[in-house]
């Protein structure tokens, strides 16, 4: 993964809270809405609820399509508008439903949201005079619900399954609250939706014109914003518009289907019907390019047959076996699911292709009570009379059981006031898993039943620590948050309700907080940011919310630069069949992303014309060709998992899974396998290697108490302790050292102290915004001091004896200067960026393109150095200074069109690049082959693309796969832990071993003797060392690579210079850390240590391919930040 190198920045988040589900906080498990009826019964008609048009894909989510399976119903939902408001926003969606034959304004079996009507009847019920009275409402989404009445003539039964409360006002009127909600539909007394009035008071207008049709939805709670409804000549919709003018038509056919519908930008989607058994069913849908979307057929009984979405076909197959109560579901490659479903229509088990089978069994209100899964785990649930959870029990009768309870406010009987972990065998408290408690504001708050506060329950059960506090205003909207160590973030909104300023708690000495200010359109949309120093970013929209321009803050501010990124979408390409999305970048290079009618990416073109082309198998990737026409392709099991990749030269890596669809095993190019086992949680228990070994995880509740690691010898056991709070509170790393962690003892998450056992310590305190303010550590007297911009940038770093690293940045926040001193200078590195080297114009916008760089150890006075790029911003060339080691230097690349170096030219002497073809195809693969040096430089490979052999060396890798032996030119071994940190290395019979904090090495033991490190709070920023006894401070350049050691007067001990690509040019003094390019560790036979995998800066490039290829459907994956080594760092080296 590739990062920008110049500085950690703050993230402010925004967090809309209307109550708990909406936190991320609160549930080890999802609350499931605490809904009895998330399944629904998906027969249209009354006394149960129809699908819902927010989620018509199954409720029960077992056969993951449209159609609901027991009845054969075809159901479909689009938002066609959709306007911002206070409080939830006026969305004007359309629901499709093919049983359902019914014209509610927009043509037959087509519903549309915003209107909804109560229709109060009475019926003669048994002569002479028992009367049986109903209220049947259509909602705005489409479902519909029967409600009686009860005895008292006021309030009305539910249907089953459902918990509103349906009350008749003496006016006539009437006042529908949703279960679980405190949202209030008011009907007039003809039964005319009138209002919607959510839990905080914030409504939503119905008016009507003279002939009784819906006219305007509009908010009265601020925004003004509203949607007005026009109507043929037929009484029909035509037409929806919203207070900015922003307009969806609707057209029909002569028999009243809906015929198309054209969005706000202009963009047409039509609609093609067959007669079948409920009338007119739709049949197909084509967009704008006629590019058919979907397609569908059906029985003579009006149920669902086939239909084709995303490129795949699925066939449906009614009374299956025989059986009326099973329906059987096929791909078009007769990969066959089997469904078993009640008289409800509930699915009571789903065989999924190969056999696997999961099962679920129901309440009378249709909400599951026992879910097993394919591998058997069950988990299982309770509720109260009001449909509420009350428990879940996951893997209930497993070895990891555990049963949470839910409590729920008294007077906000909607919202959870705790959730408690306990055992299911005593029901007595599992202090293993933790609990949580939630409080909520009172009547007369400005926001009655808000969220108030957070609170994560210690292990004894009883004690809390406060985790969040929010502040409301009336209309609900969050106006303060204070996390669990006290700093509070301010939010302020405009008149119309709009997201106004971010106030974030202080990040300095002096108290001062950074406020970040928004300016937003006339429907809301964020139109500019202005971060706390002033850079404002812009935005523009088109009519559909996409964006149109993007234009950052000037470098500086009389800076004539315009940074404009422009996006232009649907530009047709007759050619490909494709809808392209273009972008063009502030210096006019053009990007092209075609997707096909399913919206998947089907060609990319980057600003060179060079051609990246993805085909699809029904709906599945099948293949990626890159732009040297090299074929990536892939293949998937019954179930359309992933099961097969083949690269390019033809050898391909399988995987198989456990029936729940976990990883089971993986076997790589070199028919080496790791195989993978899970617990009840679905957590990673064991991980066993084809080579011999494995790796073992232990939980004790919901907390990683050991990893026993046999693929090393002897077995590395690391075991991790917890505090109350359930934080990590010690690190067991084998025989290499247990690190310890202690917590403010105010509150809060932040590491307060990280000390090595019978080694040094640091202690850590914080601004009131979290970030770091200052670190003791015992080694040395004083602090470590850090200073922040208010846009959260470092600006400097003092150390004990009184170094400092500076940092300079323009209105982009990019780094300008970064200076290392000590009274006088140490080294200091000034950056330039957006001229093009080349022309001498300023064609390079956002571009690194000089440093000038001042470091007396080095030689190096206002020493300049001079980058240029090609069109895809790759370094095609650099400028070194007169200076030695460089004297002069000139520097030049050129790739091919995969991002392949072809050619590195040093002053006029060129090295010429080969590599190795895939099958036929006479264009370069990836690997490389070898380099025209003298003599020249070859490479191996073993199958899986890890280079095995480069001339005068060797490389040996494990299964993961990462590099264990190097040979022929040295010997050096390497060892690493369960998280893949390398934890020894042995290099010519001397071993080194590692102790980390987190992914940074905290201490290097060699011969006996330890060096201590000290980090910053970000990835790869070392500070100081300590080695017996010594202090040493490091200084670094803007990649964050230490170029200078010195000692605590300043005396710098080791230095070293190195090239774009992080080659040593020159080194002076004896380096007595790991630290080396980019913050990196130093490796052997040239290469860079990147944890995932090693970098060799000769060529630029990754001694093995990136481990995300697979996942990430990557086409370039040896080359070093994208061949844009001199801004950006790759520390984690995927």
């Amino acid at each position: 993964m590739t990062t920008m190198r110049s500085e950690p920045q703050l993230r402010l988040a925004i967090i809309g809270l209307r109550g708990l589900l909406l936190l991320g906080l609160a549930a080890p498990l999802p609350l499931l809405g605490q809904s009895g009826n998330w399944c629904g019964n998906p027969v249209p008609g009354f006394g149960a609820p129809s699908p819902s048009p927010a989620s018509p894909c199954d409720p029960c989510n077992s056969s993951r399509s449209p159609n609901f399976i027991a009845s054969g119903a075809y159901a479909a939902s689009m938002v066609d508008l959709e306007v911002p408001a206070v409080g939830a926003p006026i969305v004007v969606s359309r629901s499709y439903l093919s049983t359902r034959p019914v014209d509610t304004g927009v043509g037959s079996s087509w519903s549309l949201s915003l209107g909804a009507r109560l229709y109060y009847t009475t019926y003669l019920y048994a002569a002479p005079s028992t009367y049986l009275k109903q209220a049947d409402l259509t909602m705005p989404d489409g479902r519909r619900y029967r409600f009686t009445e009860n005895p008292d003539g006021a309030t009305y039964a539910a249907p089953a399954g459902r918990h509103d409360v349906l009350v008749r006002n003496p006016d006539g009127s009437w006042d529908l609250t949703l279960q679980r909600s405190r949202t209030v539909h008011h009907f007039s007394s003809t039964g005319r939706l009138e209002t919607v009035t959510d839990d905080f008071g914030n409504a939503r207008v119905y008016t009507y014109n003279a002939n009784g049709r819906l006219e305007r939805v509009s908010d009265t709670a601020g925004s003004g914003r509203y949607v007005d409804v026009y109507y043929g000549a037929d009484g029909r919709v035509s037409d929806v518009r919203d207070s900015t003018g922003r307009q969806v038509s609707y057209a029909y056919n002569g028999d009243g289907t809906l015929a198309s519908v054209t969005d706000a930008a202009g963009r047409t989607t039509s609609y093609a019907y067959v007669t079948g058994h409920f009338g007119k069913m739709l049949s197909a849908v084509t967009d704008e390019w006629g590019r058919v979307v979907t397609s569908l057929t059906y029985e003579t009984s009006g149920k669902l047959k086939t239909y084709t979405e995303e490129g795949e076909t699925f066939t449906y197959t009614y009374n299956y076996q025989n059986n009326a109560n099973k329906v059987a579901k096929a791909d078009s490659s007769g990969n066959t699911s089997v469904f078993t479903t009640t008289s409800p229509g509930f699915v009571t088990e789903g065989v999924a292709p190969g056999g696997s089978v999961a099962r679920a069994t129901y309440n009378a209100d249709g909400a599951v009570l026992l879910a097993t899964d394919e591998v058997g785990v069950k988990t299982e649930y309770t509720y109260d009379g009001a449909g509420r959870v009350l428990s879940v029990t996951r893997d209930q009768a497993g070895s990891t059981a555990v049963r949470f309870e839910y409590a729920y406010d008294p007077a906000f009987p909607e919202n959870v006031a705790s959730i408690t972990p306990k055992n299911p065998s005593t029901g007595q408290l599992d202090p293993n898993w933790q609990g949580w408690r939630y409080d909520y504001y009172g009547a007369g708050s400005p926001a009655p039943g808000a969220l108030h506060h957070v609170y994560r329950v210690q292990s004894d059960g009883t004690t809390l620590d406060t985790v969040a506090t929010y502040v409301y205003d009336s209309h609900g909207r969050v106006t303060s948050q204070t996390s669990a160590s006290g700093g509070q973030t301010d939010y302020a909104y405009d008149a119309v309700g709009n997201l106004e300023t971010v106030t974030a708690p202080a990040n300095n000495d002096a108290g001062t907080r950074p406020v970040t200010t928004y300016g937003h359109d006339s429907l809301g949309r964020v139109a500019s940011v202005t971060d706390p120093q002033g850079a404002q970013t812009t935005y523009t929209y088109d009519a559909v919310g996409r964006v149109l321009t993007v234009v950052l803050p000037k470098p500086t501010p009389g800076s004539p630069l315009d940074f404009t990124t422009t996006y232009a979408y649907d530009v047709w390409d007759a050619g490909t069949g494709l809808l392209f999305t273009d972008v063009t970048d502030p210096n006019g290079k053009l990007t092209r992303l075609g997707h096909d009618q399913f919206g998947r990416l089907g060609r990319s073109v980057d600003p060179a014309g060079d051609v990246t082309q993805y085909a699809y198998n029904n709906d599945r990737l099948y293949s990626i060709t890159d732009a040297n026409n090299n074929v990536t392709s892939y293949s998937y099991d019954s179930r359309k998992r992933l099961q097969r990749t083949t690269f390019p030269d033809g050898a391909y890596e399988t995987y198989l899974y456990w029936n729940d669809s976990l990883l089971q095993r993986k076997t790589d190019r070199r028919g080496q396998y790791l195989v993978y086992y899970y617990d009840g949680q679905k957590r990673l228990t064991t991980k066993n290697y084809s080579t011999g070994g494995g790796i073992t995880y232990t939980y004790q509740g919901q907390k990683l108490t050991s990893v026993q690691d046999s693929t090393l010898s002897p077995t590395e056991s690391h075991a991790f302790g917890y505090d109350a709070s359930y934080r990590m509170a010690s690190s067991s790393q084998g025989t290499r050292g247990t690190v310890l962690y202690g917590y403010p003892v105010g509150g809060g998450d932040q590491v307060a102290s990280v000390d090595i056992q019978n080694g040094p310590g640091a202690d850590y305190a914080y601004y009131p915004d979290e970030s770091l303010d200052t670190i003791e550590w015992t080694p040395v007297a004083g602090t470590f001091k850090y200073t922040y911009t208010l846009a959260g940038r470092y600006s400097t770093i003092t150390m004990p004896n009184g170094q400092v690293r500076g940092y300079s940045y323009d209105d982009q926040g990019r780094l300008t200067q970064l200076a290392n001193t000590l009274g006088s200078n140490l080294a200091t590195y000034a950056y330039g960026y957006d001229v093009n080297n080349y022309t001498g114009q300023s064609t390079m916008l956002g571009q690194r393109t000089s440093l000038v760089a001042n470091v007396p150890s080095q030689g190096f006075t206002n020493a300049p150095t001079a980058y240029y790029y090609d069109s895809l911003y790759q370094l095609t060339r650099t400028d070194y200074p007169n200076a030695a080691p460089f004297n002069g230097e000139v520097d030049s690349w050129t790739y091919d069109a995969i991002g392949n170096r072809l050619t590195d030219t040093v002053n006029g002497n060129t090295l010429s690049y080969t590599y190795f073809k895939n099958g036929s195809n006479p264009l370069n693969g990836q690997r490389l082959q070898s380099v025209s040096t003298a003599p020249p430089t070859t490479y191996g490979y073993d199958a899986a693309g890890n280079v095995t052999s480069r001339t005068g060396f060797t490389f040996g890798y494990d299964a993961e796969p990462r590099l264990r032996t190097i040979g022929t030119g040295l010997t050096a071994s390497y060892a690493y832990d369960h998280q893949s940190r390398r934890s020894s290395k042995t290099v010519s019979g001397t071993t080194s071993t590692y102790l980390y904090d987190g992914l940074n090495p905290i201490a290097e033991t060699t011969g006996g003797q330890t060096a201590y490190f000290l980090n910053g709070p970000g990835i790869d920023e070392p500070i100081a060392m300590s080695r017996a006894g010594t202090m040493s401070y490091f200084s670094v350049d803007g990649l964050g690579s230490v170029v200078a050691t010195n000692d605590s007067a300043g005396n710098v001990t080791h230095s070293v210079v190195f090239d774009a690509w992080g080659n040593v040019k020159a080194e002076n003094g004896t380096r007595t850390h790991p630290f080396t390019y980019t913050g990196r560790e130093v490796g052997e036979a040239g290469l860079h240590f990147y944890r995932a995998r090693y970098y060799q800066p000769s060529v630029g490039r990754f001694l093995q391919e990136d481990p995300l290829r697979r996942v990430n459907a990557m086409t370039r994956t040896f080359d070093y930040v994208g061949n844009g080594p001199v801004a950006m760092a790759d520390p984690l080296g995927l």
